[in-house]
């Protein structure tokens, strides 16, 4: 792990995440008068920081998550160059991931309120429309990829897999690393994705929250190729119309699917409303304190589940169970 004490006005006080290119940290920005800001940083390891596949597709993650400003999509606050080396400075969210709250509320054998994982994902859904309609896609909307602040916000982070849907749409680029349970078909075939992959990893995510396991739970889409798989775990509270809804956006083909994340969750909110469900940022917070207490004490919030860590996660879940 290299270690860094300051770059720029920013001084850090941290280590957030290790990853295997890079490492967030914590950091505040200073300014004259007393200000100070907390924020994100992101550094590429030293030994990779000029590799000349990490830094292009580094600097790519800057400017996709510099695209786009909406209250469920991380904020990017700036690109610090210093001695050669990039640091992609963000919005910092204290809080914790899909899969923190999935694997928590497994390890207690409890199972998510089903309005609760609805308005999750339909706040995930809101901010994916945002990069649509700025011509981004995600590609990774994983539960490792989707944070939820101790307030109640509904974050999207990580754009390491980003793309801008034209330049797939010319040239297909394979995605590296994949989280099996919630990837597209397509994507997980080496084929083309668009903003329609991004509606099915929603989906996947709401499925795994509400079932406890992913859609085919790792049986392969050959054996639904056409339909929707079938749920692994049905629940009782879960409405038909929900079902419905989510079954569409897991469809194998894409053109069968919601054709943007905005109409699925635009499906969501309908189906929010015909239940009389509304959960507000507010009372989603209040779940995540009752979810996680005994956890965290005296109010303090603990440190984000790093993105496609589950090494942490199982830490975290052994500190849990202690």
């Amino acid at each position: 792990m290299d270690r860094i004490e300051r770059i720029g006005s920013y001084r850090i006080t941290e280590l957030l995440a290790q990853r295997t290119t890079a490492d967030v940290y914590a950091a505040v920005g200073e300014g004259p008068g007393g200000y100070a800001q907390p924020v994100a940083v992101k550094a590429l390891r030293t030994s990779i920081a000029r590799s000349a596949s990490h830094l292009p597709q580094f600097l790519h993650e800057a400017r996709a998550a510099a695209a786009v400003y909406h209250p469920n999509i991380v904020q990017a606050h700036g690109l610090v160059e210093e001695d050669d080396r990039y640091y992609l400075v963000m919005e910092l969210v204290r809080g914790w991931t899909v899969r923190a709250l999935a694997a928590t509320l497994a390890l207690r054998r409890r199972a998510i309120a089903v309005d609760v994982a609805v308005a999750i994902v339909r706040d995930a859904a809101s901010g994916a429309h945002a990069l649509h309609t700025a011509g981004l896609i995600h590609r990774n909307l994983s539960p490792e990829n989707l944070m939820i602040a101790a307030g109640g916000h509904v974050k999207i982070i990580d754009f390491g897999c980003a793309t801008w849907e034209v330049t797939e749409r010319a040239h297909p680029t394979p995605l590296p690393q994949l989280d099996v349970g919630c990837a597209s078909p397509e994507a997980a075939m080496g084929q083309r994705v668009d903003r329609r992959g991004d509606v099915y990893t929603l989906a996947a995510v709401l499925h795994e929250l509400i079932t406890g396991a992913p859609p085919a739970a790792g049986a392969g889409w050959p054996r639904w190729r056409g339909s929707s798989p079938s749920r692994t775990a049905p629940r009782s509270d879960v409405p038909e119309a929900l079902t419905a809804v989510i079954d569409r956006a897991l469809r194998y083909d894409p053109e069968d699917r919601h054709d943007a994340a905005g109409d699925f969750a635009e499906a969501l909110e309908e189906v929010e409303v015909q239940q009389g469900w509304r959960t507000s940022p507010a009372a989603l917070g209040a779940y995540l304190a009752q979810t996680f207490t005994g956890v965290v004490a005296h109010g303090a919030l603990p440190r984000p589940i790093a993105a496609s860590n589950m090494g942490k996660t199982r830490v975290y879940l052994r500190r849990l169970a202690r």
